[in-house]
């Protein structure tokens, strides 16, 4: 296990193979689900789940061979070049060629804003120069996504909005969240979003840099990637939005425990700082909530979440 700080150590396996095979297996999923006809919602549970969990490893393997600087900018470029056009043509309702072949093939804009996720993901990982950098970091982006999911922050106003530009930026910033012309069969359903996958491989090419030992990586892939695709499936049945950070976070800080030494001094720094977030958050979020009238309007309670990931019923 490497100590703390950045110290030799030897370079870290690519996985470009595996992320090829990962993707390739995506787009399959995406072929054959929305053809299924069985009077049940289990399919497109699994399917769901399927396509969750090689989203995530996709971009975890490429997070882990886009390690470096230099990579990560091309693989910013390539995917930014894809993702945008596809994105924001779908949205406004004109795509020019290549995209709208690109367009055509089911799965194929998705895997293109994973890539652009990993990217980024691996160069914010770059501002961390020591791993004990990681634990606070981890813990703050937590308890942002709490504030910014639950208590009224700016996805959940997105997410309850029932505006036509609401619609649109969810559907933009979701992966796995079929076109109306593929919502048939056992199509998979929302299953993260884009700053999901960042984070993902921010934490990934971060554990990577500083313990690139192959079984790490799979240990971090494994339980990251099971342990959402379990948070998903309790998205699903229960009709709640939950902040996906936290379960990331947990995860990321219980496997890499032993990289994070701090002195007695760190240790309450890091807890004042924390104290003083939640307080923020928690001054933020009684601010923002509405008053006595705007709970209660005229003609029934209204603000119900838009909820995307639920489950669909028995006999669709």
């Amino acid at each position: 296990m490497p100590t703390n700080g950045a110290s030799a150590a030897p370079a870290p396996s690519p996985t470009w193979g595996a992320a090829a095979a990962t993707g390739l297996l995506y787009l399959v999923l995406w072929q054959v689900a929305p053809r299924i006809r069985w009077e049940s919602h289990i399919p497109t549970v699994v399917s769901t789940l399927g396509s969750v969990t090689l989203a995530l490893l996709f971009g975890a393997y490429l997070a882990r061979s886009a390690v470096s600087a230099r990579t990560a900018l091309w693989l910013i470029g390539a995917a930014a070049l894809c993702a945008a056009p596809l994105r924001v043509g779908a949205a406004l309702g004109a795509l020019p060629q290549p995209w709208r072949l690109m367009a055509g093939v089911p799965g194929l804009p998705d895997l293109c804003v994973v890539a652009l996720a990993a990217g980024l993901g691996v160069q914010l990982s770059r501002l961390l120069r020591a791993p004990n950098l990681i634990l606070p970091v981890a813990v703050v982006l937590a308890m942002t996504d709490v504030w910014t999911v639950m208590l009224n922050g700016p996805v959940q106003r997105i997410m309850q909005s029932q505006t036509e530009t609401a619609q649109r930026i969810t559907t933009a910033m979701m992966v796995g969240l079929p076109p109306k012309e593929l919502q048939t069969g056992a199509a998979p359903m929302a299953g993260a979003g884009f700053a999901d996958f960042l984070f993902v491989a921010f934490f990934v090419a971060a554990v990577t840099r500083f313990a690139p030992a192959d079984a790490l990586f799979r240990a971090t892939a494994k339980w990251v990637v099971g342990v959402l695709a379990l948070y998903v499936l309790i998205v699903m049945f229960s009709g709640l939005a939950l902040p996906a950070m936290v379960p990331i976070a947990v995860t990321v800080i219980i496997l890499h425990r032993r990289l994070f030494t701090y002195t007695r001094a760190e240790v309450f720094a890091m807890i004042y700082a924390l104290l003083l977030l939640a307080a923020v958050i928690g001054g933020m979020w009684m601010l923002s909530r509405p008053g006595p009238a705007a709970r209660r309007p005229a003609g029934g309670p209204t603000g119900a979440a838009v909820v995307r990931t639920a489950a669909p019923a028995a006999g669709r």
